[in-house]
């Protein structure tokens, strides 16, 4: 397509001094504008938007700039921006950082308005080779699927341009049976390769004996149809995200949107309005395998599925965590304490060179814990080679059962074991040659 509505804008460093960034515009300048020092895209004729990112790429090696996040030379209430009316020239003033000459930019104004495949209510599906070069949302998005295979399914750079997708390269929402991705290559997407999770609602009333008012709380999760007749849901404590009520869905009244109401078979006098319910019935398996993650904004994988999990022959080189397992019932609302995951036979090449995250693996903990119980089951990690930039190979937390074993390390600035941290874990069974500490 001539011109396309990418809502991308990518620029070189020309110059960088004083206070001053100077970019040649290399694509996209001409969907942008400026505004009282402000950039801005358009949306049709009226819906104006803001700028929302601006990502840094070495311009030699084109991975994420070292040490760098998300607007890496100042926020944009912080600069002051100038566009050229021809979208060739951009330029930066009071920048907060001075990024070498060569370097190329990312600056982003974007929405995510629609995603390279989407699927929903679907079962047995399969792609095979298929390669996104750029799309406004999520390279696939599968939400209340069952059975996904992606073989060959490939977000990839072209025709010198950084980015790929607009968000993650693929993302799974309340999926069941088996959810496989091999031999794919995902690079320069703007968030993860993968993420699969399920999604925690916030109770937010009762009705008679049997009935809960609940609510999808993030703006981006609304809509979405996850409870059925028959399946089984756990209401969990908002800090510690502990089940303490078992139920069974009876029947949904779906409100609008935001709000349905749950009856249930059980009576509900022991739930209290204010904490979460997860959906346990829809959670898929995953195996994900011989796959390259590499130059992307952010992480390599978020893992939040009661499945069974299987991350083997992988080679990953992100900018953020390579993988983490998120504990978040108050923000994101993606649930799924994991109980059995294999991390086998995987190269972290110099992962978490950015900002985005602590450690290359990641398994973050709750708010709160109680004693003998936790959120993950068994993390099994093994036989996998880390090459470190950072000094954290692992932080592990709330775990029942941790095997760390057969890992090989080398560190790319100097000959110091790394660390991995171990939080609130019950059995662990650990490999010398590893610096193990309990905090950051």
């Amino acid at each position: 397509l001539e011109n396309p509505q990418t809502q991308f804008m990518q620029a070189r460093v020309t110059k960088a001094e004083d206070g001053v960034v100077e970019f040649d515009v290399e694509s996209g300048g001409e969907q942008f504008f400026t505004s009282m020092g402000k950039l801005y895209t358009r949306v049709g004729e009226e819906y104006l938007v803001p700028q929302t990112t601006s990502i840094e790429f070495n311009g030699k090696t084109g991975e994420i700039e070292y040490g760098t996040g998300d607007f890496p030379i100042g926020f944009p209430w912080e600069v002051e921006n100038e566009l050229s009316k021809d979208g060739k020239k951009f330029t930066v003033r009071g920048a907060k950082r001075l990024p070498p000459v060569g370097n190329v930019f990312i600056h982003t104004a974007s929405r995510r308005l629609g995603c390279g495949v989407f699927c929903q209510n679907s079962a047995d599906l399969r792609f095979e080779n298929v390669t996104v070069r750029s799309c406004l949302g999520m390279g696939l998005l599968a939400q209340i699927c069952h059975n996904v295979t992606l073989d060959g399914f490939c977000t990839r750079r072209h025709g010198g341009q950084m980015y790929t997708a607009n968000a993650d390269a693929t993302h799974f929402v309340h999926c069941t049976g088996l959810v496989k991705v091999e031999n794919g290559v995902f690079e320069g997407q703007l968030d993860d390769a993968l993420n699969i999770h399920g999604m925690f609602v916030r109770v937010i009333g009762k009705s008679g004996e049997n009935g809960l008012f609940i609510k999808q709380m993030h703006f981006q999760s609304t809509g979405i149809d996850i409870f059925k007749k028959g399946d089984k849901v756990q209401a969990v404590g908002v800090k510690t995200l502990l089940p303490y009520a078992d139920l069974t869905v009876e029947s949904v009244d779906y409100l609008n949107d935001d709000v349905s109401l749950i009856t249930f078979l059980e009576k509900v006098d022991g739930v209290q309005v204010g904490d979460d319910l997860e959906n346990i019935t829809k959670c898929a398996d995953l195996v994900f395998k011989n796959n390259v993650v590499r130059d992307n904004r952010a992480r390599g994988m978020l893992i939040a599925t009661k499945g069974k999990v299987l991350i083997e022959n992988n080679y990953f080189h992100a900018s953020g965590c390579a993988i983490l397992a998120e504990s978040d019932g108050a923000y994101w609302f993606e649930s799924g304490g994991t109980k059995d995951v294999c991390i086998r036979g995987n190269t972290f090449d110099t992962c978490k060179h950015g900002k985005w995250g602590s450690a290359v693996l990641q398994f973050n903990k709750c708010e709160e814990t109680e004693e003998n119980r936790y959120y993950h089951g068994k993390v099994e990690v093994t036989d996998n080679a880390f090459t470190m930039y950072n000094d954290v190979a692992g932080v592990f937390d709330n775990i029942e059962t941790l095997i760390f074993t057969g890992n090989t390390v080398k560190s790319a600035t100097e000959n110091t074991p790394p660390a991995v941290v171990i939080g609130h874990c019950g059995t662990t069974e650990l490999q010398d040659g590893f610096f193990y500490r309990d905090t950051l």
